[in-house]
């Protein structure tokens, strides 16, 4: 398989709700157009020489669901010339943020966006194996080129029957986290992932504090950068017995950005301790 499935990339593209994938980015993939302004990105390369390029995949998990994100092509190219800062880990942490709230099911104005992307990717990738057309008001079709002959499916019926794509519930897999590390916990991972989120939040908002916008400059993976240096491994993957010195770190970089040091001095909380998060959650 050279390309992904067209059930992959409606999966895809409706888990992520047609947005690009780099966190606070959600620039839309494909316009309600059909301009196709995003592109279908492989977290580990599709060839050699190719960043995070993974030399033992198949070629079928090269392109299956969980090897593929959505990005804008400005992140596409950030994350590719930046490997070492956007590693495999990151961006599946990436994925999984961005399509654990993601629809289970495609209209069939969204399945057929998300099968002008397809084409566009097979076009651009030049592989010649696959042409995806979406015809209107007729059905979508897929056809494989051969030299005399054209085999044709209707995938979508435009009839009252089928105007839904239903995914049955399927959400983005997340990372098969180690039993004993923070990933495999859900309130801990649940909560981290609240403070590196204030993080974010509070940067951006030091952004309107004039001469001090400059520091409001950041990369996305900074902070995730930062706790892999600190902690030795991956957000989530580090140990659950060093959960305590992750929250006092986190919530540490929170207190010392500039809205950060302006709540405490006017004696505004910045964040929920685990406690208060974890009442919360139990009472939700």
């Amino acid at each position: 398989m050279n390309a992904p499935s067209e059930k992959t990339i409606k999966r895809l593209f409706a888990l992520s709700q047609n947005k690009c994938e780099f966190p606070n980015c959600g620039v839309p993939i494909v316009q309600p157009t059909g301009t196709v302004t995003g592109e279908i990105c492989h977290i580990k390369g599709k060839r050699p020489n190719t960043p995070r390029y993974d030399e033992t995949q198949t070629d079928d998990q090269r392109h299956a669901f969980e090897n593929l994100i959505l990005l804008c092509r400005v992140h596409h190219k950030i994350v590719d010339d930046e490997p070492a800062r956007y590693d495999v880990d990151l961006l599946q942490e990436m994925k999984e943020m961005r399509e654990r709230y993601g629809n289970v099911e495609l209209s069939q104005e969204e399945a057929r966006l998300a099968l002008t992307l397809l084409n566009s990717y097979i076009g651009t990738d030049g592989s010649g194996e696959a042409q995806v057309m979406a015809n209107s008001p007729g059905a979508v079709q897929q056809r494989k080129k051969t030299s005399k002959k054209l085999s044709v499916k209707n995938t979508i019926n435009t009839g009252t029957i089928a105007n839904v794509v239903n995914f049955r519930g399927k959400k983005s897999p997340r990372p098969n986290y180690t039993d004993g590390t923070i990933g495999a916990d859900p309130l801990k991972r649940n909560y981290i992932e609240y403070l590196v989120t204030q993080y974010y939040k509070f940067r951006e908002a030091d952004k309107s504090f004039g001469a001090f916008s400059h520091a409001a400059k950041f990369h996305y993976s900074e902070i995730h950068t930062s706790l892999k240096s600190e902690f030795g491994a991956s957000t989530y993957w580090n140990l659950v017995s060093r959960f305590d010195e992750m929250t006092d770190y986190l919530q540490g970089r929170i207190d010392r950005t500039i809205l950060g040091k302006r709540n405490i001095s006017r004696r505004t909380r910045n964040y929920d301790s685990f406690v208060e998060y974890s009442a919360r959650q139990t009472n939700t």
